[in-house]
């Protein structure tokens, strides 16, 4: 099994290995039911403890980005025939694990696109691990969390900030003459004066309320028949339209603003996959039954990776760093 120091003390090797495993994912994806490639693979297998794991991560990550697949088909990551193998190398070519953690790169920056695509219709943006307070017009303030997108529209009878993406926060300066809206996709959250704050994923809208009272709708209709008052929170189901509600303790409703991710009773694939807001890689957990596992904690949002190994490692996981841009999870 590799370990860090192994991959540090004898990168020559680790590298080689997997040159091997991809050679072997071509052959085995080209011709699944040959009995000599299984042969020769089991061989390869049992040569060396590391080849499985090796293997393993490989395919996990291959199957889990199937953006990966155009970047590593190329014909530089098929298996080499015997002449060619015997040839002297006149050009230094990259190795498999550079090609692939290359790629991962390519991912992470092809994701980067997509983002600052939404970011061209976007008055306020920031990039991953980036937070941002900005000041309002009508005097109210705001703080934009990591990966997170808004549009302002404000006119002399109206105040609406749009999310497109992400979190923010906003201490709003009363107006009665002009209610303050975030919208959300659907959803609308609406305050006269108040300190709350806004997330929008892909699938759920999340509302939290730290002073004053916050009216939620979805399409224009009340979703509860009250307003949510100081520590209420509402998660809003954009597919089934179901909003859930609970109640916060006063220092879990700022926790993000001071860098830090609180957790109570969470999945282990919950906190990777909001770690994942302020990592700059990409992270793969490679055990299902891992990532079931429940946790509570605290942990610095400014140091994902460490906070990734101390979610893994209370479980009895690992984190294994294949790049900078790159993370697999597994169990020990």
């Amino acid at each position: 099994m590799i370990t860090e120091g192994q991959s540090r003390k004898d990168p020559a090797v680790d590298d080689q290995a997997w040159t091997e495993a991809f050679d072997w994912m071509a052959e085995l994806d080209r011709a699944p039911h040959d009995p000599a490639i299984k042969a020769g693979f089991n061989a390869w297998l049992a040569r060396r403890e590391s080849h499985a794991e090796i293997y393993a991560q490989l395919r996990e990550v291959w199957e889990t980005a199937p953006h990966l697949h155009p970047v590593l088909s190329d014909q530089r990551l098929q298996r080499p025939n015997a002449q060619a193998t015997a040839l002297p190398q006149r050009r230094r070519v990259l190795s498999r694990r550079q090609w692939f953690t290359g790629a991962a790169a390519a991912g992470v920056a092809a994701a980067f696109v997509v983002g600052s695509l939404t970011d061209l219709r976007a008055d306020h943006a920031t990039g991953t691990g980036e937070r941002k307070a900005i000041d309002l017009a009508d005097g109210s303030q705001m703080q934009l969390d990591t990966n997170s997108a808004i549009c302002v529209a404000f006119s002399p009878k109206q105040r609406e900030i749009v999310l497109l993406r992400g979190r923010a926060f906003f201490a709003v300066v009363k107006d009665a003459q002009r209610p303050f809206m975030v919208t959300a996709g659907r959803a609308q959250a609406v305050a006269l004066g108040t300190k709350f704050d806004v997330r929008r994923d892909d699938d759920h809208i999340a509302v939290a309320v730290e002073e004053g009272q916050v009216a939620v709708t979805l399409d224009g209709r009340d979703l509860l028949a009250r307003t949510l008052q100081r520590g209420d929170a509402l998660t809003l189901d954009l597919a089934t339209g179901i909003a859930q509600e609970a109640h916060l303790a006063p220092e879990a409703m700022g926790a993000w603003r001071e860098d830090r991710l609180l957790v109570d009773d969470w999945t282990v694939a919950a906190v990777l996959d909001e770690l994942g807001r302020y990592y700059s890689g990409m992270i793969v957990l490679r055990d299902t039954a891992l990532g079931a596992r429940r946790v509570s904690g605290i942990y610095d949002l400014r140091r994902p990776v460490d906070a990734m190994r101390a979610v893994a490692e209370t479980q009895g996981g690992r984190v294994t760093e294949i790049s900078p841009w790159l993370s697999i999870v597994s169990a020990g």
